[in-house]
């Protein structure tokens, strides 16, 4: 039964379930969409940015990047 209505409501679960799945997927291929492909190689100098929560805790004028770091080893995954 419904709250305000006395009417009863029929839900149909796993469609529900789908159309999540189906939102979840279309959002995660929206973001993938933004990254941009890299290609790293050994003795290529990278530079890592330093999250804003550790950046707030520096003075104001500290460099937002480490490095330059040279990569030692690239896996199969393309990851450093």
């Amino acid at each position: 039964m419904d709250m305000l209505f006395c009417q009863h409501i029929i839900i149909d679960w796993e469609k529900l379930k789908l159309m999540r799945q189906e939102q979840a997927i279309n959002n995660n291929n929206k973001e993938n969409k933004k990254q941009v492909e890299q290609d790293y190689h050994i003795s290529d100098l990278v530079l890592i940015v330093t999250p804003t929560s550790e950046r707030c805790k520096q003075c104001k004028l500290s460099s937002p990047t480490k490095g330059p770091h040279a990569i030692t080893q690239v896996y199969a995954n393309g990851t450093v």
